[in-house]
């Protein structure tokens, strides 16, 4: 039985100009693998400043597609992104 942590961050709402507004609550999440129940499974939780954790259950599918989408966009971005 292990876990791996494969992304954790703190993330921010986005502001009136599109960029993190670390001024108010962040959430915190995070990618992870697990054998915990058994056979590896994937999850995608997260955990609100306030209120309750989210964890989420994904497919290798869905993963992979995330995986994709993710890479699709930051491919797109064409400017500094701070």
């Amino acid at each position: 039985m292990s876990t791996t942590m494969y992304f954790d961050a703190d993330l921010y709402p986005a502001n009136s100009e599109g960029r993190a507004d670390t001024q108010k609550p962040k959430t915190y999440v995070e990618i992870f693998r697990t054998s915990y129940f058994g056979d590896d499974q994937l999850f995608l939780r997260v955990c609100p400043s306030k209120g309750e954790q989210i964890t989420l259950h994904l497919t290798k599918e869905q993963a992979n597609e995330l995986a994709e989408g993710l890479t699709n966009a930051t491919n797109y971005i064409g400017y500094d992104n701070r």
